[in-house]
């Protein structure tokens, strides 16, 4: 497509739009088949016409427009799928007669006559299995696609009358053009699971069961949470957290979901061993602690992480290792993006390994390993001077972002090597552990007992890997204290050190204001995703 064809697909498109502007009911009814393909015939090749036309563009402001154009492109494809489900199922689409279904392949819908539905039995047991077959998907995903614009479109009764949506509050959200859609599925598939079956169309009416602390409808937290954050990785860790201690209240939890143990899994590779791992909350932090300590590159742990048993030839702090023999690829289906290449001279020690290499150091004490410094896991644990008031009811949160319930915070405190951050109403430190000065060490402790990570919105960087920035800078007469300390991971603590991003002091706390590309509010910001501040 040349400029002259690029410009009368334009013309085209936007003639077509002029005549489809669905501003009530009758203009819905004028959109018929052919005006349909058209319009999606000319958005085609208007978008394809641009694609070609930038592929070349040696401007990356035109580069950064065209990815914001396909985000929101994609983003519409999912909200259309959404009503499209809906209105399959809205319209019992799958009783189609065959031969309607077979000349819809082919040419436009006559929308001049009525669709002609199967006299007797229907080629498609349900809209989903309709579904699966027109998108060539498989029936599951057509069948979760019908349950998300169930729960967030609308729902029927047994008499077919129109019934609101599941999660409301979440459908609300579709339209926001600041909220991903796929967000927004994703947060509904994930409360799904927790819900019992909806019932509403077989004539018992469901609504949602899974409450917060308060008594507030999950969902209803979790469109507050999407909606108000910056960024969708702490929108997801908030919302994660607040299902798993919504569901796993003693209520509604069976022994199995919290049975521990180490369990030896079936494997059809005879090279290697596999183990399921089930563990405690405590547990689980003080895993996350070592194998943050054995990912940091910087460490003699985490150097020694990255060389695997048997290899002594391997470089200390190498991240590759000697030529391995050829072995079969067996790699377990949860091994994302895992894949086993015997060609490749040298092999990088994978992130699973080197936790490995962490827990059996830890586990070492005999042999080569005997006197050897091991990594020793650290937690700390964030609570309100409430908390201690009120352990009966008291929660407490890990520098990882591990809830514990009280039962597992009472044992908690009993343990000397446990280090209790406590804090005010505003988040401000009041008391880090039994330390009555701080020295450099404690002084990392207590400014990542008080901000847990990197203070920019959305940073992942697990607390080990962060460093400890001067928010005056000790050039600029800045004293090494709590009250002129803010974490950041390498990339950030760049940016704080350019002026990209500011640190700023409110009440006690340290907080960023991010550029204005990124944050055009210009608003102060903190880091949630290791948990609410105090």
């Amino acid at each position: 497509m040349d400029t002259t064809d690029l410009d009368q697909a334009l013309d085209g498109y936007g003639q077509l739009l002029e005549t489809l502007q669905p501003t009530d009911a009758e203009a819905c009814r004028r959109i018929d088949g052919a005006a349909l393909r058209a319009v999606i015939e000319q958005e085609t090749q208007v978008l394809i016409g641009l694609r070609r036309a930038l592929q070349d563009t040696a401007d990356p402001r035109l580069a950064l427009e065209l990815l914001a154009a396909a985000k929101r492109i994609q983003d519409e494809c999912t909200r259309m799928s959404l009503v499209a489900a809906d209105r399959l199922a809205a319209t019992n689409a799958h009783q189609l007669e065959a031969e309607e279904l077979n000349e819809l392949r082919v040419q436009p819908a006559d929308t001049t006559r009525a669709a002609r539905r199967a006299s007797g039995r229907s080629c498609f047991k349900d809209p989903a299995e309709l579904l699966a077959s027109w998108l060539k998907i498989s029936y599951a995903k057509a069948k979760r696609m019908m349950l998300d614009a169930s729960d967030l479109i609308g729902r029927r009764d047994p008499a077919g009358q129109p019934v609101p949506p599941r999660f409301p509050h979440l459908g609300q959200l579709l339209d926001d053009p600041k909220v991903s859609p796929e967000a927004v599925c994703e947060t509904s598939k994930k409360i799904s699971r927790r819900e019992p079956e909806d019932t509403t169309f077989e004539g018992t009416p469901t609504e949602p069961t899974l409450l917060d602390n308060s008594g507030i409808a999950v969902e209803e937290r979790a469109a507050q949470i999407l909606h108000d954050e910056l960024t969708e990785k702490e929108a997801e860790k908030k919302i994660g957290s607040l299902i798993t201690i919504a569901s796993s209240h003693p209520e509604t939890s069976t022994a199995a979901a919290l049975c521990r143990g180490m369990y030896r899994r079936q494997t059809s590779n005879p090279q290697v061993v596999e183990f399921v791992l089930r563990v405690g909350l405590l547990e689980a932090e003080m895993l996350d602690s070592l194998i943050a300590q054995a990912n940091n590159p910087k460490t003699q742990a985490g150097q020694r992480a990255r060389q695997n048993p048997g290899h002594s030839g391997t470089a200390q702090g190498s991240d590759s290792l000697p030529e391995q023999p050829q072995l079969p690829d067996f790699l377990p289906p949860e091994a994302a993006g895992a894949r086993w290449e015997p060609e490749a001279p040298q092999m990088r020690v994978s992130p699973p390994e080197r936790a490995l290499n962490a827990l059996l150091e830890l586990l070492g004490t005999s042999g080569e390993d005997a006197g050897r410094r091991r990594i020793e896991p650290e937690v700390i644990v964030h609570m309100k001077l409430d908390d201690l008031r009120n352990l009966a009811g008291a929660h407490g949160r890990t520098a990882h972002g591990v809830d514990l319930p009280p039962g597992e915070l009472r044992k908690l405190l009993c343990d000397a090597k446990i280090i209790p951050a406590v804090f005010g109403g505003r988040g401000e430190l009041l008391d880090f552990g039994r330390a009555k000065r701080l020295v450099p060490p404690s002084l990392r402790k207590a400014v990542l007992a008080r901000d847990r990570g990197c203070l920019v919105p959305g940073c992942t960087t697990p607390p080990e890997r962060v460093e400890i920035h001067h928010i005056k800078s000790h050039a600029d007469g800045g004293d090494t204290s709590l009250e002129n300390s803010g974490p950041g991971c390498d990339a950030h603590h760049t940016a704080y050190d350019l002026g990209i991003i500011k640190v700023i002091f409110q009440d006690g706390l340290p907080w960023v204001i991010l550029p204005k590309h990124i944050d055009p509010e210009q608003k102060p910001r903190r880091n949630t995703y290791w948990g609410e501040d105090g």
